[in-house]
């Protein structure tokens, strides 16, 4: 799949549902932000939730 000229790999493939959402995070600068954003999200990189 080309998008805007770039070349995807369509190789996102998960066995179970799965769910998302939108946050919008306000912080006084962007320093904040990304520390609210860090921690909010924790260990964001596991759709299965392992540890």
């Amino acid at each position: 799949m080309i998008i805007n000229g770039v070349t995807i790999d369509e190789t996102f493939a998960e066995a179970f549902p799965m769910k998302a959402t939108r946050a919008i995070i306000t912080a006084q600068n962007a320093k904040w932000a990304m520390i609210a954003a860090q921690t909010m999200t924790g260990f964001a990189t596991s759709v299965i939730a392992c540890g």
